[in-house]
């Protein structure tokens, strides 16, 4: 993904630059367990770090170049290299911007998303 693209993601998705630095220069941003040291679980989400249902989305626009990629049968992996390449969102994608915003942690993100 070009650096563009990213920089338009980060507005649209409306990331505070602050949080997107923090990310990039941590590597990860901590989220906690919902557990502390001495026991105390966390009444509102059982000790699971989750306190809420987040929707990961997955968008894909249908235009003439795709459609002659799958016209020309170009392999599964071909096509969503380009769609990916050309605004395509897969759930892993929207998935990790919500994690940089702290609506998901990595450990549920990837458990949803380890199909690959």
């Amino acid at each position: 993904m070009n650096p563009e693209h990213i920089k338009r993601e980060i507005k649209l998705r409306k990331i505070p630059l602050e949080r997107w630095n923090e990310f990039t220069k941590e590597g990860i941003i901590y989220i906690g367990s919902g557990k502390d040291p001495n026991g105390w679980v966390c009444p509102v989400c059982g000790g699971s770090g989750e306190k809420w249902r987040v929707w990961l989305y997955e968008f894909m626009e249908y235009d003439d170049n795709l459609r002659q990629k799958i016209l020309d049968w170009a392999s599964a992996l071909e096509v969503e290299k380009f769609a990916l390449d050309n605004w395509m969102i897969n759930l892993e994608r929207d998935g990790v911007f919500k994690m940089i915003k702290g609506l998901i942690s990595p450990t549920e993100l990837y458990r949803l998303v380890k199909h690959k």
